[in-house]
C-alpha cells in the first residue's frame, strides 16, 4: 500500500506545476466584468524612494459558455502625491501575460500619468469561452527620478485604481485558437533601438548605461541571461523614456552575464539594442571604473576594466525567480517518510 501511494505521489511530483496566487481576480460574461474589488491595486502610503517596485498578479477570466469577448483595463482613479511633483511620469506600470513561453511578454507599459491621461482602455487580450489567464502588473518608481528645485525630496505616495470592461467580438477570422490571442495593437514602436555604451560590474550588480532609442518612446526594458543571445531574466519596467541607466541587483557574484535593452511604446515593442557582456565581481574586489564604450554594431563587446573603489550602491532591480524547487523538495520529503 505504502509504495502505491508512493508512486500516484511520484507521479504528482513530476506532473504539477507551478500556480500564481492572484491577488485580484476579474469575471467577465456576456453581460459585464465585475467589479475588482473596492480597495485599489496598488496603494502606498508609505514613501517611495527611486528604485522601489512592487508586483500584483491579476486573473482575468471569460466565464461566458459562447461569446468571445475582448476584456479591457482602464484607469479608474489615480492619486499621486505630492501633486505639484509629477511624479505620475516617474511610476512605471508593466502589465504581463504569464501563460506564454516568455512570462514576460509586454501587454503594455509606459507611466501611471501616460494611462491614466489615456483615452482609449488597453486591451487585455481576446478571451474565447471558458479561458482564463494571469497577468502581471508591476509598478516601478524610475531609479533616474531626481530632486528638484520645486520638489526637494524625491518620495511619493499614490493609489491607482483599475476598472475592467468587455466587447462580444463576433468576427471569427479574429478567433483562431482556443487560446486568448492578443488584440491589435494602434502603438507605433521606436523608430530605432537604444545603443548599450558602457557597463559596470559590481559583486551582486550591474550597472547598464545606454544611449536612447528615437522616439516614440515610453519605458525600455532590460534583458540578460547567462549566455549570448539566450535571455532568461527580464524587466519589463526599466524606466521611463528619459532613462539611460539601471542597476541590477540580486545577481551571482563571479559569473558572466549578457545584456541587451529594448525601448517599448505602449504596447508595441522595438528592436533589441547591441549585447554587451560583463563578469561579476568577487566578494573582496573593489567595483571597476570602465574604460571603453561599445560600438554601435550589433554583436557582443566586452569591456576592459581598472580597478578603483566606488561608492556601494543599492537600488532594487527586477529579476524573475523560481520558488517551484522548493514545492517540489517538499513533495519528496514526504515521499521519504511514507517510504519508511
Amino acid at each position: 500500500m505504502k509504495r502505491y501511494v508512493l508512486l500516484v505521489l511520484l507521479i504528482y511530483a513530476l506532473l504539477s506545476r507551478q500556480v500564481f496566487a492572484a491577488d485580484w481576480e476579474i469575471d467577465c460574461d456576456g453581460k459585464d466584468c465585475t467589479n475588482p474589488p473596492p480597495h485599489p491595486l496598488f496603494t502606498q502610503t508609505d514613501q517611495w524612494i527611486p528604485g522601489m517596485w512592487e508586483a500584483k498578479i491579476v486573473t482575468v477570466k471569460n466565464l461566458d459558455d459562447k461569446k468571445n469577448l475582448e476584456i479591457n483595463t482602464k484607469v479608474k482613479n489615480l492619486q499621486v502625491d505630492p501633486l505639484k511633483c509629477h511624479f505620475d511620469e516617474q511610476l512605471i506600470l508593466s502589465i504581463n501575460r504569464l501563460d506564454l513561453p516568455d512570462k514576460n511578454t509586454v501587454v503594455w507599459s509606459g507611466s501611471v500619468g501616460d494611462l491614466f491621461k489615456r483615452r482609449d482602455p488597453i486591451s487585455l487580450g481576446i478571451f474565447p469561452p471558458k479561458t482564463d489567464v494571469d497577468f502581471r502588473y508591476i509598478i516601478s518608481y524610475n531609479q533616474d527620478a531626481v530632486a528638484e528645485e520645486n520638489c526637494p525630496n524625491p518620495t511619493t505616495s499614490f493609489s491607482l485604481q483599475l476598472n475592467f470592461s468587455r466587447k462580444e467580438v463576433n468576427n471569427e477570422s479574429e478567433i483562431n485558437t482556443n487560446k486568448v490571442t492578443s488584440a491589435k495593437c494602434d502603438d507605433q514602436a521606436p523608430k530605432s533601438p537604444p545603443t548599450l555604451i558602457n557597463i559596470i560590474p559590481g559583486i551582486n550588480s550591474i550597472a547598464l548605461f545606454w544611449e536612447k532609442a528615437q522616439e516614440p518612446v515610453t519605458y525600455y526594458i532590460i534583458q540578460y541571461g547567462t549566455q549570448p543571445n539566450k535571455y532568461e531574466f527580464t524587466n519589463p519596467n526599466a524606466g521611463g523614456k528619459e532613462t539611460t541607466k539601471y542597476i541590477i541587483n540580486s545577481l551571482d557574484s563571479e559569473k558572466q552575464y549578457f545584456f541587451t535593452v529594448v525601448a517599448g511604446n505602449g504596447c508595441a515593442v522595438g528592436l533589441q539594442s547591441n549585447q554587451l557582456t560583463a563578469v561579476t565581481l568577487k566578494n573582496f574586489q573593489t567595483s571597476p571604473t570602465i574604460i571603453n564604450q561599445s560600438s554601435n554594431v550589433l554583436g557582443v563587446s566586452t569591456c576592459n576594466v581598472i580597478s578603483t573603489p566606488t561608492p556601494t550602491v543599492s537600488i532594487l532591480g527586477i529579476t524573475k525567480k523560481n520558488a517551484y524547487w522548493f514545492i517540489v523538495a517538499l513533495q519528496f520529503v514526504a515521499l521519504a517518510v511514507l517510504w519508511l
